[in-house]
């Protein structure tokens, strides 16, 4: 239950500040998470100390394992599941983080070396996914498209640019391949296939939620790039001639947002097709995590 307030306060907040707050602060509170559960899950998982929370009555790492791997099941699950529901195009967004700490969540509960990398590198690929798309989402506002996802039907042939690069962080979120958003999940759910222990069905369950993002994700694709645009919402207002639809200027999003946009496309594509760039120096980074501790 404690997801309620993001929804409501991802969309309730001004896109811009609704992609600082999912892509920025949510992901310090989610490094803090890490390091206060992953110390409990090494120290059970491999000295086979029983849980002092409960006295001993509870025996030792798995017990404390399953319960976060449950909640990390439940979480994506339920944020799948939601998102898939919604009709507005920040809440979908929403429930789409929600589900995406699920994963990361993985890492947690396995608690190898390539399952804290994984779990890593999921965190700084949402970092630049989620700040892409709400600075997308603020983007279309501006020129003037209404919070439901139909309201974006036929974007592509009036901001193609836009479009392609949202189609990349939407892709990236599911999971495709070339995109530093399967990277990510590749490694996760690899790691809880090979890891000592019962794990695979943390695998499993990421695998099906991945299916369900694909068909959320894709709705939207087929909204902006194969559905014909709304005429009664092209039709220009009262006074000056609206521009012609291709020729609305970069500036009219805010050179800000649309270098910023730039560039998440480019860290999703770059380390999409080249990820040791980056997972290199998180393994490193993950492997001395487990010798020094947290």
């Amino acid at each position: 239950p404690f997801h309620a307030w993001a929804v409501d306060v991802y969309d309730g907040a001004p896109s811009d500040v609704s992609a600082f707050l999912a892509g920025g602060t949510k992901k310090i509170g989610l490094f803090a998470f890490f390091l206060v559960f992953l110390g409990p899950v090494l120290f059970f998982s491999s000295t086979g100390t029983s849980n002092p929370f409960s006295a001993g009555v509870l025996n030792t790492g798995p017990i404390f394992q399953i319960v976060l791997g449950v909640l990390a099941v439940v979480t994506m699950t339920v944020g799948n599941v939601l998102a898939l529901m919604q009709k507005e195009m920040k809440r979908m967004l929403a429930y789409s983080s929600i589900s995406q700490v699920g994963y990361m969540m993985i890492g947690i509960v396995v608690a190898t070396s390539p399952a804290i990398a994984g779990a890593t590198l999921q965190i700084f690929s949402h970092t630049f996914m989620k700040t892409g798309a709400f600075l997308v989402v603020a983007a279309v506002a501006s020129l003037g498209v209404g919070p439901l996802i139909s309201d974006w039907k036929g974007l592509a042939q009036r901001r193609p640019w836009l479009s392609v690069a949202f189609a990349l962080i939407l892709l990236s979120l599911a999971g495709v391949p070339l995109t530093v958003g399967f990277v990510s999940k590749f490694v996760l759910f690899s790691s809880a296939v090979q890891a000592q222990g019962y794990f695979i069905w943390l695998a499993v369950a990421g695998l099906l939620n991945s299916a369900i993002s694909v068909f959320y994700y894709g709705r939207v694709l087929k909204v902006m790039f194969f559905d014909a645009p709304d005429p009664v919402a092209e039709a220009p207002a009262a006074g000056p001639a609206a521009p012609a639809p291709g020729s609305l200027p970069v500036g009219g999003l805010g050179y800000a947002r649309a270098c910023t946009i730039a560039l998440v496309a480019v860290v999703i594509v770059t380390f999409g097709i080249f990820p040791q760039v980056i997972l290199g120096p998180i393994q490193s980074a993950a492997q001395h995590f487990l010798i020094a501790g947290p």
